[in-house]
């Protein structure tokens, strides 16, 4: 595989969200949240963030994303309607690229859904070093926005 990806949603008391994500083979091959979810409160430990968010890389794939019904994200809150599900939230990208290594990417949310500030990604490296990682996702946070 030469792309993997976990999405962070991002509460207003900065709670965390971390989603796996799979590939539809389906249309040319289509990425999306999986039922692999995990929940972080704030405060949270460095090290817990990191161990946390590089598990959840290793599950890419791992469950077939479900093309119709609700997302992951709707689920775990037990709301329905993704606008619901996101609302008051941030939403940070996650990616590794073969060629690359690791990024993460802040998000703005828009009336159509959450777009990448691409000229904002950080590039972790093919090894990301200890502290590396939660610092570019603080940073990331910071720069994202939500309506």
């Amino acid at each position: 595989m030469e792309y993997k990806r976990v999405v962070i949603y991002v509460d207003k008391k900065n709670n965390l969200i971390v989603i796996a994500n799979g590939l539809i083979k389906k249309w040319g091959g289509i990425i999306k949240e999986i039922d692999r979810v995990e929940q972080l409160n704030f405060p949270y430990e460095e090290k817990g963030i990191e161990e946390v968010l590089l598990q959840m890389m290793s599950k890419w794939n791992t469950l077939a994303p479900e093309e119709v019904g609700l997302t992951p994200l709707e689920k775990f809150l037990g709301v329905k309607g993704y606008a619901k599900a996101v609302k008051g939230r941030k939403c940070i990208d996650f990616n590794w690229r073969i060629n690359e290594g690791y990024s993460i990417t802040p998000t703005k949310r828009e009336k159509t859904g959450f777009v990448s500030i691409k000229d904002k990604r950080i590039d972790l490296g093919v090894k990301i070093m200890p502290g590396k990682l939660y610092s570019a996702l603080i940073e990331a946070i910071e720069q994202s926005t939500f309506l």
